[in-house]
């Protein structure tokens, strides 16, 4: 009998503490309510540029010995919902940075700051062809996830 009285007493008290326990939550203020209900944030995304770039680069000299070089690209998004708009604009977004990459000569891109310029460059064409496509620029960033060059 003490058992079940105990088994009885034990909720019972459980549930006349555990309100004042969370009577302490100060309630949202009026403004307060509002902004609770507004979406989230979006959360940034990414999508990779499948397969790798490569090839050549330009040369001013002719009897220069070819150069390539090949770089795996992944695309920063503002918005990770964005992603669809990219994978049906991938065939235009490889076009644009294979002619940026294309266009540069072997000694302009084979340093580090060659490569940033480059990274930059590519970042901007493709903000330019999102503005023009899209009506904004959904990427965020460009980024460089392998980048050789010989």
């Amino acid at each position: 009998m003490r058992l079940s009285l105990l088994s009885l007493l034990f909720p019972l008290a459980l549930f006349t503490v555990a309100p004042s326990v969370f009577a302490n939550e100060e309630a949202p203020s009026e403004g307060e309510g509002e902004s609770a209900a507004a979406p989230a944030a979006p959360e940034i995304g990414y999508y990779t540029l499948e397969p790798d770039f490569v090839t050549n680069l330009a040369s001013s000299n002719p009897n220069e010995r070819l150069h390539y070089v090949r770089i795996k690209i992944s695309l920063m998004l503002f918005d990770e919902n964005d992603k669809p708009v990219v994978v049906g604009l991938n065939p235009v977004i490889r076009d644009a940075v294979l002619s940026v990459i294309a266009s540069k000569d072997f000694t302009k891109i084979a340093s580090s700051d060659g490569r940033e310029k480059l990274r930059q460059e590519c970042r901007e064409r493709i903000a330019s062809l999102m503005q023009d496509k899209v009506g904004s620029d959904i990427v965020r960033d460009v980024l460089f996830l392998s980048y050789m060059f010989q």
